[in-house]
Parts: structure tokens; C-alpha cells; sequence
């Protein structure tokens, strides 16, 4: 780890020149992932949480001393 930790350090503190293009339009699209990323997990969040909430309310729910039908 600690080896890996060096390289990293090392690299950072020496950059060598890369004559290299970024396409301006991969920052957005890695904006986009991102943004989708975490909406999705929001999103997802959400539904787990609400289950959870509902199964929560039945099992806490009062039962009703009489069963439920129809009435004459």
C-alpha cells in the first residue's frame, strides 16, 4: 500500500507532458453520469426507504378486535 501510495504521490509532483486533446463534450457526459448517478440513487433511496416505512406502519397497525366482512 504504502508503494502504491508513493507512485501516486511521485506522479502527481511530476507530471510529464501529454500533447493529448480532451474533447470538451466528455466533461459533460461525465456530468451527466455523475448527475444520473446520484438521482438514480436518490431515486432508489426513496423506494427503499417508503417499503420500509409501510411494512413498518402494518406491523405496528392495531388489529381490529372483529374480522372485517360484510355486515347484515
Amino acid at each position: 500500500m504504502p508503494v502504491i501510495a508513493l507512485s501516486l504521490v511521485f506522479i502527481l509532483l511530476f507530471p510529464f507532458s501529454a500533447y493529448a486533446y480532451i474533447d470538451p463534450g466528455a466533461g459533460s457526459m461525465a456530468y451527466q453520469a455523475l448527475l444520473a448517478l446520484v438521482l438514480g440513487a436518490g431515486f432508489m433511496a426513496r423506494q427503499i426507504l417508503g417499503r420500509f416505512l409501510i411494512a413498518a406502519r402494518d406491523l405496528f397497525r392495531r388489529k381490529s378486535s372483529t374480522p372485517a366482512g360484510p355486515k347484515e
